[in-house]
C-alpha cells in the first residue's frame, strides 16, 4: 500500500501463533552488538524504531509487526508491536509537515530560482518537530508494554544451524 509520497521496501512476512493474518518481520542487527566487557549482552529493544515499525504497519496495511534484535554472539530477542493507528496520525501529521511546509516550497525555489541558495534557507525545518516529545513519549510506552522473549546465544546460534542445514522453500509457481 502506498500512501501519498509514502512508499517501503519489501519487508518480510511473517505468521505468528495466536495472531491474525500475517504481520511483518523487521530484523535489526545492532552495531552495538559486540560483546565487550562493557556491553555483555544485546541491548533491549527500544523506542528508536518505533517509527520505522509503525510506518510498515501502516504503508503494508499489516496489524502486527516482529521487531527482531539478532546477534552472532549475544543471543537474540523479539517484541510484538501491534499497529497503532493514533500514533500513526501523529507521525503523518509530522511528515506532511515537513513535506509541504519546508521540502516542497525549497524544490519549487530552486526550480524558479536556480542561482538563489542562500533563500533557500529560509524553508529549513526547525530543529525539532512540535509533536516529537509527544511521538517519542507514545514510541516508549509502546515498547515498554510489548511482549517480550529472549534466546541466549546458545538458543540463537542452534537455530540459526537449523536453519542453514533446511533447504530453503521455494515458493510454488
Amino acid at each position: 500500500m502506498v500512501q501519498g509520497f509514502l512508499q517501503t521496501c519489501l519487508s518480510m512476512f511473517c505468521y505468528c501463533a495466536g495472531m491474525p493474518l500475517e504481520g511483518i518481520l523487521e530484523i535489526k542487527c545492532p552495531n552495538k552488538a559486540n560483546p565487550t566487557q562493557d556491553q555483555p549482552k544485546l541491548p533491549a529493544a527500544n523506542d528508536y524504531y518505533m517509527p520505522q515499525v509503525q510506518l510498515l504497519c501502516e504503508v503494508l496495511d499489516r496489524e502486527w509487526a516482529v521487531l527482531y534484535y539478532w546477534s552472532q554472539d549475544l543471543g537474540s530477542h523479539m517484541t510484538l508491536i501491534h499497529r497503532d493507528r493514533e500514533y500513526f496520525a501523529l507521525l503523518w501529521q509530522a511528515m506532511a509537515d515537513f513535506w509541504w511546509q519546508h521540502f516542497v516550497p525549497a524544490k519549487l525555489h530552486l526550480q524558479l530560482h536556480p542561482a538563489d541558495e542562500t533563500g533557500i534557507k529560509r524553508f529549513e525545518p526547525p530543529k525539532q518537530h512540535p509533536y516529537k516529545g509527544e511521538i517519542q513519549r507514545r514510541s516508549r510506552v509502546m515498547i515498554e508494554h510489548a511482549p517480550k522473549q529472549w534466546f541466549t546465544d546458545a538458543e540463537t546460534k542452534r537455530a540459526r544451524a537449523a536453519e542453514a542445514a533446511t533447504p530453503a522453500a521455494l515458493p510454488a509457481p
